[in-house]
């Protein structure tokens, strides 16, 4: 199978909006043996640079629920008006440069950077502050459900959340992935259930209602596919997207729906991501594009990017 990479990754914010102004790629699909050619070549839709943040590196894009558009560049924390006008209003205490999360109850947004720090923003007056409490522990994801913020516990198999509609915690409020005894790698609320997604497996949990901690583990569902690169999670509709890894050791791409697991990647992604000297630090996301749907996962140390479209099931 023939394939084209896309243009190199981009490391900074101004790289990054360049490399936008790059309006085509292209899928190359082998024919069957008694076409008049031996591939199809498909253009897919390119982007438009829409603004220019401060130079660096870009974190984190996030649209909170009132529509509103908030980044994260280095540690500095943006809002985006809708004439993509910059504004800072945060700066994040930990230096770094891996991928930060965000998710909001319609009230206030909360920030994690995978420190021990956690941030809020207001939705109404965009002030920021930090999370002062015992009972938080800091994540490299934050996702919400039924009035509740979720998070990891970064190297543990532990997930804990706040109190309903705050984003105060309760010590006591907390509870291990039990499933297998790999660790937690991330987490992610798709149709009101939580994926616990570890290194080697994933179990879902989902919102019983108890006292002393409202969720608990759904009996009968267990997915053998665990996640080799904690960032590299992303979600459309009713699925999953990441680089797994099994307890056999592979690594490939699946999709997650329905508590099922489907190998989405080809024997040539699959080498050609077995080649890579490094794959922990991959990072995936899902956007939509003139119907098209593309899960893109980069690797930064390897310096390659590959995209998935999920209507039509092709690699670019």
């Amino acid at each position: 199978m023939s394939r084209i990479p896309l243009t190199k990754g981009a490391s900074t914010a101004s790289s990054l909006l360049a490399a936008c102004q790059r309006s085509v790629n292209l899928y190359i699909e082998p024919n069957p043996s008694d076409s008049p050619v031996p591939f199809t070549h498909y253009l897919t839709p390119g982007t438009i640079v829409q603004g220019h943040p401060a130079d660096g590196v870009v974190r984190c894009l996030y649209r909170a629920t009132n529509g509103n558009l908030y980044m994260v560049v280095n540690q500095a924390v943006y809002a985006v008006s809708a004439a993509y006008a910059f504004t800072q209003i945060g700066t994040l205490l930990t230096e770094g440069y891996n991928p930060v999360s965000m998710a909001d109850n319609a009230t206030v947004i909360v920030i994690v950077d995978g420190s021990p720090n956690g941030y809020t923003v207001d939705m109404a007056s965009n002030a920021f502050s930090q999370i002062v409490s015992t009972a938080f522990y800091g994540a490299d994801k934050v996702d919400y459900l039924d009035t509740y913020f979720l998070f990891n516990k970064p190297g543990t198999s532990i997930f804990y959340s706040s109190d309903s509609n705050a984003t105060t915690f309760d010590p006591l409020w907390f509870a291990a992935k039990v499933g297998y005894a790999d660790p937690l790698q991330t987490l992610a609320v798709m149709h009101r259930e939580i994926y616990l997604i570890g290194a080697l497996t994933t179990e879902v949990w989902y919102n019983e209602g108890g006292a002393n901690f409202p969720f608990a583990i759904m009996q009968g569902t267990f997915i053998e596919h665990g996640c080799a690169a904690k960032y590299s999670v992303g979600k459309f509709g009713n699925s999953l997207f990441w680089l797994s890894q099994e307890l056999e050791g592979h690594k490939v791409v699946v999709k997650v729906s329905n508590y099922q697991s489907i190998k989405v990647s080809t024997p040539a992604i699959d080498y050609e991501i077995e080649q890579y000297s490094k794959i922990d630090d991959a990072i995936g996301y899902v956007y939509q594009k003139e119907g098209h749907p593309f899960y893109v996962l980069t690797f930064p140390s390897a310096d390659k990017t590959w995209v998935y479209d999920i209507l039509n099931n092709m690699w670019h």
